[in-house]
């Protein structure tokens, strides 16, 4: 899997220069079209009905300035590469919101890959940001970069042997080639289950279930093509989230599928992919199982864009 057209959201903050330098350094890498997409929210009704405007001369100069300030920070970020080409040609205004905006752009260009800077957290439950919105929306794989970029000498890949997705597995043995891959799995001990001579109701022992699913993985990591890469094995007992970024403090990147689950379920149920964003103090790639036909097909927001 190597990406063909990355995506790079770009916003004013000091965070998304490390979304701009990684998106540079995999377009060069893999030779893949870069694009810089930056949403500016104007709400055109609210602001017609509070007073009599010239709505598009007002938009156009919000437009105007705003592309202006972006222009001057990439030219301040970006080396010259032949994957970028003029600056002012690779930077796309969306005028709205970018929570599904830039999900839905990419997935109508067809892009391979959506790189952001830092995630930060918003409101009590947490349900908002342009990272938790494309977790559940990208029609691709999504590569957050809370810090300044490194080498990717080891890639840390939590996988589920019981539901690993090809694309997922695309992308390890891509990133991996040059790398140390240590694939692993975490057993969460479900409530009902118990352990072995000990008094309790009735139910499953958890040193049963434990072994039989370490048995699991084993054999999932035997039998599966790695493309080559030098692979290591973890397996670990505990809280998912917890367990991989207590594993994730000495590698370089965190490789991961998501089902991109829903706000509302994922604020009360949890995610173990937006929980490992959150945490994370290395970059994250999180590959979903949607599709782009499966995005267009259910979007019900319209992208203004331009260029």
């Amino acid at each position: 899997m190597e990406p063909k057209r990355i995506i790079v959201g770009v916003d004013e903050g000091e965070l998304a220069q490390y979304a701009v330098s990684t998106g540079v350094e995999l377009a060069n890498r893999f030779g893949a079209k870069l694009e810089f997409v930056h949403c500016v929210p104007l709400e055109s009704e609210a602001w017609a009905a509070a007073a009599a405007i010239d709505w598009y001369a007002i938009r156009t100069d919000v437009l105007v300035d705003r592309r202006e300030r972006i222009l001057a920070q990439l030219k301040e970020w970006c080396p010259a590469s032949p994957r970028i080409g003029s600056l002012d040609d690779a930077l796309v205004m969306l005028d709205t919101r970018p929570n599904r905006a830039i999900a839905k752009y990419a997935a109508e260009k067809g892009a391979d890959l959506i790189v952001l800077g830092g995630h930060r957290k918003t409101g009590i439950f947490d349900f908002g940001g342009t990272a938790r919105a494309l977790l559940h929306h990208a029609p691709c794989a999504v590569w957050t970069q809370p810090c300044a970029q490194r080498e990717v000498k080891t890639i840390l890949a939590p996988v589920d042997p019981s539901d690993m997705k090809d694309r997922t597995l695309e992308w390890l043995r891509c990133l991996a080639q040059d790398a140390k891959l240590i694939v692993m799995s975490v057993f969460e001990p479900p409530s009902f289950a118990y352990e072995p001579f000990q008094a309790g109701p009735t139910g499953l022992p958890i040193k049963i279930m434990r072994e039989a699913v370490e048995k699991r993985f084993v054999q999932f990591v035997a039998d599966t093509d790695w493309g080559g890469s030098d692979v290591e094995t973890l397996f670990t007992e505990g809280d998912p989230v917890e367990e991989i970024l207590a594993a994730a403090k000495s590698v370089d990147l965190i490789a991961m599928g998501t089902h991109g689950r829903g706000a509302v379920e994922r604020a009360v149920l949890g995610s173990v992919a937006y929980g490992v964003l959150k945490g994370a103090k290395c970059p994250v790639l999180a590959v979903p199982t949607r599709s782009a036909d499966s995005l267009l097909s259910s979007a019900d927001e319209t992208v203004g864009a331009t260029t």
